[in-house]
């Protein structure tokens, strides 16, 4: 099984709230099997956070967070026969996507909610999501590394409102989707509201200045672009459990 993240921007004369719509009956139609292409074996769809709006790109040059992140599980020949590719292809044809980039990605659960919910219903809480790129001078298997062996760490005992946690480190760009290759994971971090992230991301100060000198080592904070997300999961992966109806 294979699993790739699906970056999707908006035109920006269009309300995120239309766009948000479409993307979920798009989703929800690849979900049933709408023809194009058969169904994935998993599918979540993550959208803007609209109540607070906030998205950053850290003053970097590459533009602003995704308005949407689908994440896709998928057979394994689906990234070789061209059905991954015709997936993202059906989704960039959502009326109102401008963009659309794509990753096939390796992932790693250091923490996991406690899922009482079924398919097709809103995940409570929020999540953030940020495209992390390389810290200056290092790879990225140096920089993949970093997170997933010592910051892990750190994250797990710090951020003490963390409910759950997905390290998506990225094997490689998708081809025919604009993705920018310089992305080397995709962070999924989420708690149960947003005052949560306010309130309880931290231990205390001494907590956050320690997560912060150690981003530099493997990211580049600012060339990072994220923002905050509501998640749907639209068709449990296999392997996962979902909740009871």
């Amino acid at each position: 099984m294979i699993k790739a993240i699906l970056a999707l921007w908006r035109e920006r004369d269009l309300e995120p709230l239309d766009i948000q719509w479409e993307l979920l009956d798009r989703c929800a139609e690849t979900v049933l099997g709408s023809g194009a292409v058969p169904p994935p074996l998993g599918l979540a769809l993550n959208l803007a956070e609209l109540v607070s709006g906030e998205r950053w790109d850290r003053g970097g040059a590459e533009g602003p967070m995704a308005d949407a992140l689908v994440a896709v599980w998928a057979k394994d020949a689906w990234g070789e026969d061209g059905t991954l590719a015709a997936l993202a292809d059906a989704l960039a044809g959502t009326e109102g996507v401008a963009r659309l980039a794509g990753w096939t990605v390796a992932e790693h659960y250091p923490k996991r909610y406690e899922r009482d919910w079924v398919d097709g219903e809103l995940t409570p809480g929020v999540k953030m999501m940020t495209l992390m790129r390389p810290a200056p001078g290092r790879s990225h298997e140096q920089c993949a590394r970093h997170w997933r062996e010592v910051h892990t760490g750190l994250a797990l005992r710090i951020h003490v409102g963390m409910q759950h946690y997905v390290q998506n480190v990225v094997s490689a760009p998708l081809a025919s989707t604009d993705a920018d290759a310089d992305v080397f994971g995709i962070v999924e971090l989420h708690m149960r509201s947003r005052e949560a992230f306010r309130e309880e991301r931290y231990d205390s100060d001494a907590g956050r200045r320690e997560i912060y000198e150690d981003i530099p080592k493997f990211m580049a904070l600012d060339r990072a672009t994220g923002g905050y997300f509501t998640e749907r999961i639209l068709r449990t992966p296999p392997g996962e459990a979902a909740g009871a109806s």
